[in-house]
This record gives structure tokens, sequence and C-alpha cells, in this order.
């Protein structure tokens, strides 16, 4: 929906059938696949080896891209994973993409252009810091409080929204269009 004209998205799209190989959302424009996108929730599945290994062609991720990428007969720098937050990974992953020194306020996403450039940091895009309800602190959001209440995914206000999603964003959207329209 956000992408210019003559671009289009295909979700669940079989780019090889022997064996198959599926990506979660590939690009094309003028009929021909520019880009590929991976979603994960986390990276859980690779936790054990980021920041623990010397060898990051050995990383399932790693692995991954270069896969689809040869498989589309594309440059893998087209080839991103966006997951919907740094966490559940380890904390060397987490200081590839967010400051966590000092007070919860002080609490920020490295900026986009000084993020570390190396496999597999270059390609991985968390959208979020925090994202799920039941990970946000009395301390960081005075006015939510869902360990005190019987919901704690209740309907939050659009005020209250706009701050968390303000708050927890560590990579814009924007950001990944730009991305995909750079895409050569």
């Amino acid at each position: 929906m956000f992408l210019p004209e003559g671009y289009h998205a295909f979700p669940e799209h079989t780019i090889q059938s022997k064996p198959k190989l599926q990506v979660d959302i590939v690009i094309k424009k003028d009929n021909k696949i520019i880009f590929l996108i991976e979603l994960k929730t986390n990276l859980g599945y690779d936790r054990g080896s980021v920041g623990k290994t010397d060898n990051i062609s050995e990383l399932k991720v790693v692995k991954r891209r270069q896969q689809i990428a040869d498989a589309c007969q594309i440059d893998k720098k087209n080839v991103i994973f966006i997951l919907a937050s740094f966490g559940n990974v380890n904390k060397y992953f987490r200081e590839q993409f967010w400051i966590t020194s000092g007070s919860p306020w002080s609490s920020r996403p490295i900026d986009l252009d000084k993020r570390n450039k190396l496999e597999p940091f270059n390609f991985i895009y968390p959208l979020f810091n925090k994202y799920d309800p039941h990970y946000f602190y009395k301390s960081e959001y005075k006015d939510i409080d869902p360990y005190k209440q019987y919901d704690p995914y209740k309907k939050y206000n659009n005020q209250q929204l706009a701050k968390i999603a303000k708050d927890n964003i560590c990579t814009p959207f924007e950001y990944i269009l730009d991305l995909i329209t750079n895409a050569k």
C-alpha cells in the first residue's frame, strides 16, 4: 500500500519449486524481483549463535539470506530481515540496535547510519524496542500499568499508543521503504 506506483508486493511467494523455497514478501518492479523481505517475530531460532561465533557465514540467518538471494539472482544487499523486536536474542544483539545506558528515559535507538555494518547486523531491521503491552513498565509509562489491570492487553487510547510507538521505534518504516525503492 505504501510502495510507489510500479512496485508490487507478494506475500508468502514461492521463488523456487524444487526444493520449495518461499519468501515472506517479494517485491517486484516491472515484473522483476528486486527485493526480498523475511519477517520474524524475533531471532530466537538463531539467538544462540549471534555474537558468539567468529564464523558469521555459519549463522542460519546469513545462510538463509544468501540462499534466497541466489535463488532470485539478486544482490544479497536487497534481502533484509525485519524483526518485530530485537528482544529474545542476547544482550550483544540488542546493543547493536538500542542504547540502554542510563535511565529508562534515555533509552533510544542507535542512529541508522551508526549501526554495525557487518553481517548479520547490516541486513536485520528490528521495528520496535518493545511492542507487547506485557513488557511495558510503570516507570516508563506512568499512565499505563498493565500489571494492575485485569487485562494487560486493554485498548489504549490514541495518545497512549502514539507515545508508546514514538518511544519504542527502532527502525522507522519509512527507512524500509527507502531501502526498497533504492534497490538496484
